[in-house]
């Protein structure tokens, strides 16, 4: 493994907080999301329609599993909440060279938004790209219409960067894309100036130990 923690490790390691916990997929967590479904008003929000909530097929589960299995350029987590499944989450787009990735986190239900539960994951997964993998940037692009989604985002330290106008046409009206990043030390200021990004420094320790990573000076 390189100095600065890429490429990334064959394992995705555990990231726990206090009410969320990140892990890898397992065998028959495809039954549990076919059974959960993803709420038409959460699709909405993603650019997807859909006029009733419904289940999934055991291949459409197994299928945003795959999506998680861990390869050379990216790494996902079912996102768990009292013990259950509740999304997931996925730094994708790795680029070792340039030290960067995109992200991504989808929620499955409307009673899983408003508890925090995408701000502490999202806290979660950028400690690990940034005290455990080493990465200078993380970005993403979410609709402009996602209000909820976009103030998620900046309580975790993301600035918009600029908007791709009129970009997605949907529900017939053309919608705005934004584009947001974080860079490596703009999230360690960040998380220093929080009280609840406390435990945050511990947990980064704690995987870095675990994967024989190199400490990162500043970092958290």
């Amino acid at each position: 493994m390189s100095p600065v923690g890429l490429p990334l490790p064959d394992t995705v390691p555990t990231l726990s907080g206090e009410r969320v916990r990140l892990r890898a997929g397992r065998p028959g967590d495809d039954a549990v999301i076919a059974r959960l479904g993803v709420d038409p008003a959460v699709m909405r929000v993603y650019g997807a329609g859909g006029a009733a909530r419904r289940g999934l097929t055991q291949s459409e589960a197994a299928l945003i599993l795959d999506r998680l299995t861990p390869t050379s350029s990216s790494h996902g987590w079912v996102v768990e909440s009292d013990d259950r499944i509740v999304g997931n989450a996925r730094l994708f787009a790795v680029d070792p060279d340039e030290q960067r990735s995109r992200y991504s986190i989808g929620l499955f239900s409307r009673e899983f938004t408003g508890h925090g539960i995408g701000r502490e994951a999202t806290r979660l997964v950028l400690t690990y790209a940034f005290a455990v993998l080493g990465l200078h940037r993380v970005a993403l692009r979410v609709l402009g219409f996602n209000a909820i989604a976009i103030a998620c985002f900046r309580a975790c330290g993301f600035v918009e960067e600029g908007r791709e106008r009129e970009a997605v046409r949907f529900e017939e009206t053309w919608q705005d894309i934004v584009t947001m990043g974080v860079l490596d030390r703009e999230f360690a200021s960040f998380a220093a100036s929080q009280p609840d990004c406390g435990r945050l420094s511990g947990l980064a320790r704690v995987v870095r130990q675990e994967l024989g990573v190199t400490e990162h000076a500043g970092i958290l």
